[in-house]
């Protein structure tokens, strides 16, 4: 079943309206006729349950059925993932919304290969937006993931974190993920940074040590950097389910 995220001030009692783009996927790509049944959300935790009423290319009025109100419940995941080239990042975007990633954090390294700019990151904005929403309705998401300003590594704040873990190539066995679930707090966000292709240099690791990262392995591979964030995020949540 199709899912749109609609503002609150769309909502009525009993009704509601799509518009623009969501109203044109509707009638152009997902050919929904009247009577068809669709779901809507609205960012607050409100997920209801609608049919069409009347559609066009522009707008779609649906009766509202049912409503449920969820809330955002852990892994609280924040995934730090450093600058990398397009169809990367795109991918991290893509399939962290997919995994649960509460937000997305893109972090400046020495070692990027891509180097932060303020105006390309404005125009890239609406895209990147429209690849998280696209994946949260896609995945039947509640809650649309944020997209956090860039960061350059030595000015990112810890406060937030109740745990930071830092994907480390090459550690030893001793350092794996799944030895480190006991000092995860999974009632606070978590931040699981990952670094560039070039990995994070000593002086960046120290900084995040410093911080109360706790370095981790991923396992005898060497993942691609987009790879690492959907790695962490499906390992957490099997840890975090072994948990309970």
């Amino acid at each position: 079943m199709q899912r749109y995220f609609i503002p609150s001030s769309q909502w009525g009692t009993d009704r509601l309206r799509v518009v623009g783009d969501d109203a044109f996927h509707a009638h152009t790509v997902m050919r929904l006729t009247k009577g068809e049944r669709f779901s809507a959300a609205d960012n607050s935790g409100r997920v209801a349950l609608c049919e069409v009423e009347s559609i066009a290319k522009q707008e779609l009025i649906g009766r509202i059925l049912t409503v449920q109100t969820t809330v955002s419940q852990p892994p609280y995941v924040v995934v730090g993932q450093a600058l990398i080239r397009k169809d990367g990042f795109e991918t991290v975007l893509q399939k962290s919304t997919e995994l649960g990633a509460v937000a997305i954090q893109p972090l400046a390294f020495r070692r990027n290969v891509v180097r932060f700019d303020k105006d390309d990151e404005k125009k890239k904005a609406f895209r990147h937006e429209a690849i998280l929403k696209e994946a949260s309705e896609q995945s039947e998401r509640a809650f649309l993931p944020t997209l956090l300003p860039v960061c350059d590594v030595f000015r990112l704040d810890p406060s937030p974190y109740g745990t930071i873990l830092v994907a480390h190539a090459r550690e030893g066995m001793d350092r794996h993920l799944a030895k480190t679930a006991s000092a995860i707090d999974w009632t606070k966000p978590i931040l699981v940074v990952i670094g560039p292709e070039g990995g994070i240099d000593e002086s960046e690791l120290a900084h995040l040590e410093s911080l109360g990262g706790i370095r981790v392995s991923l396992g005898p591979r060497i993942l691609k950097s987009e790879t690492a964030s959907s790695f962490l995020l499906s390992a957490l949540d099997t840890l975090y389910e072994a948990s309970l």
